[in-house]
């Protein structure tokens, strides 16, 4: 859009478009990061299905398929062979002339950065840490600004990697970052050199107006000569998505890079696990004090700790049908689907799931149908027990408008 805008002679603000397309195309943006001394998983481009199944062949599965030029994850996917790949190539080729081909990161943890460059000053406006593995949309993870288990060590490496890229881009506003986190290693995601929708949640989160000091610098004012405050500590905020799936009856409720959320709640408080029990509120999870029984989707004696932990906290476990047998008879299946209609359980629990295969398709679907919560990935079950801490201490929930909780709001 914006090769065409300039073609037809519209001025452009912020930054130029050469920029944009470095940053979109992978080979391009695959040499930025080489001349940098930046990870980034290993890749390989593919203009058609045979080519791409050659370079998931050579990379080793799992990999993630993903057209360019594309916006909320359209058509990318995560396959764990051949077979599955060949189906998501029909759409992801109808997307993009080209395909990009990654190595996924498995138990990885991904990270946002939303930042301002000027030319000169690279200003961080947020550093966000996802609770769910890479792997799953940005826009469907539940994130927590500032981060709830990054060191600043790690948050100082992804502020100074974000300021290089901001420059060798050639950035002139606002830029986006994603990174996975994998061990003692950061690896570069994605880059977009545009605002991305976490900007009004990270508005929100830091009480300052991001938007119109993002426009000020495409206008070619310095942050330099801003006003700008500084973010005072002591909040937190936490993000959490909310689906339509329960409006598609058949549809798979399941996250991966592709987007599915379509609305998100917010939630502020003085720690992260409260910030986050007021965001589960606000997407409508119940969190009971006492009373709760989860449905526990695991493998025999797989996160022990988890389940300690919850049976700790006075919830009762209850063991489902294992993975890969959940569509069998006499697995427990049949147990498992009668609680979920009959109101049984507060939450469905599955800290291994991703999602992919995992048998558990038909009790997904009717925990969705019945309203039932269903947790998955291991940082999301540790954030519900934190949530859990919270609320039984708790007796009651004030509401605080967001214009009192951000005193620190300004005009610039």
């Amino acid at each position: 859009l914006a090769r065409e805008l300039e073609a037809a002679g519209v001025p452009l603000l912020g930054t130029p478009t050469a920029s944009i397309h470095r940053a979109e195309d992978r080979g391009q943006f695959g040499a930025l990061l080489d001349s940098l001394d930046l990870q980034a998983p290993a890749w390989g481009v593919a203009h058609s299905e045979d080519e791409a199944l050659e370079i998931a062949g050579r990379l080793g599965y799992p990999v993630l398929s993903r057209p360019s030029y594309v916006l909320g994850g359209r058509a990318m996917a995560i396959s764990h062979g051949p077979d599955e790949l060949r189906g998501f190539l029909a759409p992801a080729f109808a997307a993009s002339a080209t395909v990009l081909i990654d190595r996924f990161l498995g138990d990885a943890l991904e990270v946002d950065v939303d930042a301002l460059f000027d030319g000169t000053t690279c200003r961080i406006m947020g550093v966000m840490e996802h609770l769910e593995e890479a792997g799953v949309h940005s826009g469907d993870s539940t994130c927590s600004l500032p981060p709830h288990t990054l060191s600043a060590a790690v948050i100082a490496r992804l502020e100074d990697i974000t300021g290089r890229i901001a420059r060798a881009l050639e950035v002139r506003g606002p830029i986006n970052l994603q990174f996975a986190l994998q061990g003692e290693s950061i690896h570069v995601l994605e880059v977009n050199p545009r605002a991305s929708r976490t900007l009004p949640f990270v508005a929100k989160a830091t009480g300052v107006a991001w938007a119109r000091v993002a426009t000020r610098v495409m206008l070619g004012d310095r942050l330099e000569t801003m006003d700008l405050p500084t973010v005072a500590g002591g909040l937190w905020a936490v993000k959490a998505p909310v689906f339509p799936f329960a409006r598609f009856p058949g549809s798979r409720p399941v996250l991966g890079p592709e987007m599915r959320s379509t609305g998100e709640a917010m939630g502020i408080g003085p720690s992260f696990a409260e910030a986050h029990v007021r965001a589960l509120l606000g997407t409508g999870v119940a969190l009971p004090a006492t009373g709760a029984t989860a449905l526990w989707l695991a493998p025999a004696g797989a996160d022990a700790d988890l389940r300690a932990a919850l049976e700790a906290l006075g919830v009762t476990v209850v063991d489902g049908p294992r993975e890969g047998q959940a569509e069998g008879p006499g697995n427990g299946a049949a147990a498992a689907a009668e609680g979920l209609r009959t109101g049984r359980f507060t939450w469905v629990v599955a800290p291994a799931s991703v999602g992919q295969a995992d048998g558990w398709d038909a009790l997904r679907r009717l925990a969705t149908d019945r309203r039932v919560p269903w947790f998955t990935h291991r940082g999301g079950v540790r954030a519900l027990i934190a949530a859990l801490e919270v609320t039984r201490t708790r007796t009651g929930w004030t509401l605080t408008a967001l214009q009192d909780t951000q005193r620190s709001a300004v005009e610039v």
